[in-house]
């Protein structure tokens, strides 16, 4: 370093001392850069299962809300889309096949519940959109989310 001096008056430019200096700062500063860079990686991959997770949250929740919907139209082009739908929803979820029925109880169960208003109808759209607000749906998808195979 400029202007360094040594403890015994001489200067430090070009001793052993400054040399031995500078190689440390260089080996931290190298020690750093790869302590940030295994740092990043780590976050990155629990951000990505972060993201992974919470998708396979939501999964099921699409999953049941189409299934919901499906399950209360009758025969017709929004049953089978409804339908469709929730096939699309199942193939791209991880949990096994099994996980899925009692989601599908958890929907019959609002289906059965009875609405009334000024108009007689089935309300089948907004049961199932209760549904899928649902406290239950929440903690029953969390749950299968969480211990979904890896």
């Amino acid at each position: 370093m400029p202007g360094h001096v040594l403890r015994d008056g001489r200067s430090g430019e070009g001793s052993v001392y400054s040399r031995g200096r500078f190689a440390v700062g260089v080996a931290m500063k190298r020690m750093a850069m790869l302590l940030c860079s295994a740092w990043l990686a780590v976050g990155a991959a629990m951000a990505k299962d972060g993201r992974d997770t919470a998708a396979q949250r939501v999964l099921p929740k699409d999953w049941a809300f189409s299934r919901c919907l499906a399950r209360g139209y009758p025969a017709g082009p929004a049953r089978d889309d409804a339908a469709a739908t929730a096939s699309a929803y199942l193939e791209a979820g991880r949990q096994p096949v099994d996980a899925y029925e009692a989601l599908e109880r958890a929907a019959d169960a609002y289906l059965r519940r009875d609405y009334d208003g000024s108009v007689h109808v089935d309300f089948t759209t907004m049961k199932c959109i209760e549904f899928y607000r649902s406290a239950a749906l929440d903690r029953l998808a969390t749950r299968l989310a969480a211990s979904r195979p890896r």
